[in-house]
């Protein structure tokens, strides 16, 4: 059955890449961010192909992903089910709804906070590289989780590291400058983004020139109205 699921997979990704496909998979493939529960909300850095899950309260359950197109997939699906290599739940989110990563092929490492309560059936389905769970409660507290059984091998594969979080090495930000230039009538600033991690922000203003720089352009007058007008006039002497 699950031979049959991934080839089906596989034929719906040839479709969304398509452009004469007929299945839609998303409406909109630049969402990054969005709600995932009453209380929840998700965010995915495309830059170090992370989703992060904040909040309080129970996460949303959702169809497989390659029934999606007939269903209620995670909305996370269209811009990180591929590339997705982390996943960060905060503290405060009680629950892994049900197939919330599942396929996600490139995941090799979720935090789990110690306020999970229920992981639901295939949550971590053929998550095939997942291999560290990265706890932040004892493992006593990991044993009383309601794990579901139910298509979670990549869960139940994947080494428990307790009371951890993962190391995240802290990088050098690149930054890129791009610099706006002053009109005459507002301020010049240069945009600084990181080209490993995403991050932003504006300074360097300048001053409006303040001087306006006026170009002029002739029109010459139209040869057969001026004639015209020239005859009307010596109709008029007449």
């Amino acid at each position: 059955m699950k031979k049959v699921l991934s080839i089906l997979l596989s034929v719906v990704l040839l479709c969304s890449l398509c452009p004469f496909g007929t299945f839609e998979l998303t409406a909109n493939a630049q969402v990054t961010s969005g709600t995932c529960g009453d209380n929840l909300t998700w965010e995915y850095n495309t830059a170090t192909a992370t989703l992060t899950i904040s909040g309080t309260g129970e996460m949303y359950d959702y169809e497989e992903y390659i029934l999606g197109f007939l269903g209620y997939c995670t909305p996370w699906s269209s811009c990180s089910i591929l590339d997705m290599e982390t996943a960060v739940i905060e503290s405060g989110v009680t629950s892994i709804g049900e197939y919330a990563f599942d396929y996600c092929l490139s995941l090799t490492s979720v935090t789990i906070p110690a306020t999970v309560t229920r992981i639901a059936d295939g949550a971590f389905y053929e998550c095939d590289n997942l291999t560290d769970i990265y706890y932040t409660g004892t493992e006593s507290e990991w044993n009383q989780i309601d794990i579901s059984d139910y298509d979670n091998e990549g869960l139940t594969g994947a080494t428990v590291h307790y009371q951890s979080v993962p190391f995240i090495p802290v990088h050098n930000h690149a930054y890129a400058a791009v610099v706006t230039p002053p009109t005459c009538g507002t301020q010049g600033y240069t945009t600084y983004t990181c080209s490993t991690c995403g991050d932003s922000y504006v300074s360097d203003y300048t001053e409006p020139t303040g001087a306006h720089n006026y170009t002029s352009t002739v029109t010459p007058p139209h040869l057969y109205r001026t004639r015209l007008y020239n005859l009307y006039l010596l109709g008029l002497r007449r």
